[in-house]
């Protein structure tokens, strides 16, 4: 159980850690093609949709990638606490660099809904994924988390 534990964090933790590189690189060619080298965080384009839908669409990209992965190399045992465990790592390395943006000064309930977004969204795609293994489902997997991520952020930045 343990060792499941910390797979399922380790993979979450390494699925957001990615999905920040692909966003540092999307950051720099729109500041690039915008012409604004103003833009230097992630965090500075999250007020408009189109950065909104990019940085769900990559974030969920890579949580789908590695949960895929996980459930490749794991058995198919304990879906739920295997997709909590990721989400915690998930959550966790996302609170890191939130806390560390001196463009935010999140709230503890804002906090906590991070928290428990990611874990409900990780779980929902491990028993979703666990399930249904065809390319088809993991589209649909992927397009149902993309739009609750997207409505999620659209929410989190109209109530802050």
């Amino acid at each position: 159980m343990v060792t499941t534990f910390i797979q399922s964090l380790s993979f979450g933790g390494l699925a957001i850690i990615g999905a920040f590189i692909v966003q540092a690189f999307a950051i720099t060619l729109i500041s690039v093609f915008t012409r604004d080298p103003g833009i230097n965080s992630i965090f500075e384009l999250n007020n408009t949709f189109l950065a909104i839908t990019i940085i769900a669409l990559i974030e969920e990209v890579f949580r789908i990638a590695l949960i895929k992965k996980l459930i490749d190399i794991s058995n198919n045992s304990n879906i739920l606490f295997k997709g909590f465990s990721f989400g915690f790592g998930f959550s966790m390395i996302e609170l890191f660099f939130i806390s560390q943006s001196v463009q935010l000064n999140p709230s503890i309930l804002s906090l906590v809904s991070v928290f428990m977004f990611h874990v409900l969204i990780s779980m929902f795609t491990f028993y979703k994924l666990n399930k249904h293994r065809y390319t088809i489902q993991v589209i649909i997997s992927l397009l149902i988390a993309v739009s609750a991520h997207i409505i999620y952020n659209i929410l989190v930045n109209t109530l802050t």
